[in-house]
């Protein structure tokens, strides 16, 4: 046991602690993208919300995209230029079906980090009305998050996210004066900051974000976009695109066209190479970018981490565990997840043995983790948070 873990005691009654998303400006604009969600009557339209906001977020991190941007003849609606998060532009993938190798604008991972677990946890926050309190522990503590709810439950919490699909930043460039360098546009800061700008949703239709220099670009008028009544068909469109991403994703559909703009799909076909000139060794999207809790270092970490934390605290007072997510491990549920899911675990002290035979009170018996808390298809054990 390290030396944090008598801290512990002091996180479970508030100290050390902060709410999800206090320091970001944009935070208001969760909500009312949790309340369109909510109103969808769909869970799926949350798993499509946390992508759309992640991306908006991955884009913000960025900072200066201008000298990251690529020309792009291939994108929709008057739009010229390109920035994606694999290395694929998806604008000629879908309208050219041509594999266009695009270095990925990685955020650095650290940022990106503590956004993805704070947005997870604000989400889970305005859905579950039974959570009261739900803080973020910050350092190196050996959990992420507790969560107090209204029946007295204390909920431990480990947190595997990341989205399924990031949508890529298009822009308007006035390409007069402007010549591409390897496919790149260098732009000024000045320059970036006047330009159009969408997101595109992998499907022909792109959300207006306005310019860079606009008040809380690109959160503001992203969201605004997506919860506004007169874009629902639209909207529609777009949540039924990710939910053919889930399928494909799952099942690696590798003839379904949406599969190479999923996280962690691996390399394109042999084809890509020959046809295009694809670089040999570079991937469209590897396994470290496993859609929610699904790649297998993570699940191992975390189904680790619930049960350390369980055995150290259960020994102090009752507490639940969970991993918080976006999505359950699609892919990798059945090797890594299901054994534990029905598994009990209980100090020696608390058996009774007679005869040969050991007995055990109920309440003390604990489970490697109680919930798997994520957006789509969670595992509550019937409860409702």
């Amino acid at each position: 046991m390290t030396n944090e873990l008598p801290l512990y005691d002091d996180i479970l009654v508030g100290a050390s602690t902060r709410t999800p998303l206090e320091s970001y400006p944009w935070s208001h604009t969760v909500g009312n993208l949790v309340n369109w969600a909510r109103g969808y009557g769909d869970d799926y339209a949350l798993g499509f919300s946390f992508d759309f906001l992640l991306s908006l977020a991955y884009i913000d991190t960025l900072g200066h995209f201008g000298n990251k941007i690529e020309f792009c003849p291939n994108a929709p609606e008057g739009f010229n230029s390109h920035l994606g998060f694999i290395n694929l532009c998806s604008c000629c993938y879908r309208y050219q079906n041509k594999w266009q190798f695009q270095k990925a604008s990685k955020p650095q991972s650290g940022v990106i980090g503590k956004i993805t677990s704070e947005v997870i946890l604000a989400f889970m926050a305005l859905i579950h009305d039974s959570i009261e309190e739900l803080a973020v522990i910050g350092g190196v503590d050996a959990m992420d998050a507790v969560i107090k709810r209204s029946n007295g439950d204390v909920i431990v919490a480990e947190i595997k996210a990341s989205p399924l699909l990031t949508y890529p930043l298009l822009a308007k460039i006035d390409a007069l004066g402007l010549t591409p360098h390897n496919g790149r546009l260098s732009l000024t800061r000045s320059q970036a900051d006047f330009c159009e700008t969408g997101l595109y949703m992998h499907n022909g239709i792109v959300v207006p974000l306005g310019r860079p220099n606009s008040p809380l670009w690109p959160f503001e008028k992203g969201v605004a976009w997506v919860t506004d009544a007169t874009n629902q068909e639209q909207v529609h469109a777009c949540v039924e695109t990710w939910k053919s991403a889930v399928e494909a994703y799952k099942n690696k559909s590798r003839g379904d066209n949406i599969f190479y703009l999923t996280n962690a799909c691996g390399k394109p076909p042999r084809s890509a190479a020959i046809r295009d000139g694809w670089p040999p060794k570079e991937s469209v999207s590897d396994s470290k970018t496993s859609a929610g809790m699904d790649r297998t270092d993570d699940i191992k970490k975390g189904i680790y981490q619930t049960f350390k934390i369980g055995t150290y605290l259960n020994a102090k007072r009752p507490v639940k565990t969970a991993i918080i997510s976006n999505l359950p491990a699609l892919r990798h549920s059945e090797d890594y997840v299901d054994p534990f899911v029905e598994t009990f675990w209980a100090y020696e002290k608390d058996f009774i043995v007679k005869d040969g035979t050991a007995e055990i009170q109920t309440n003390s018996l604990h489970r490697p983790f109680d919930y798997l808390i994520t957006l789509v298809d969670p595992l509550l054990r019937g409860e409702n948070l």
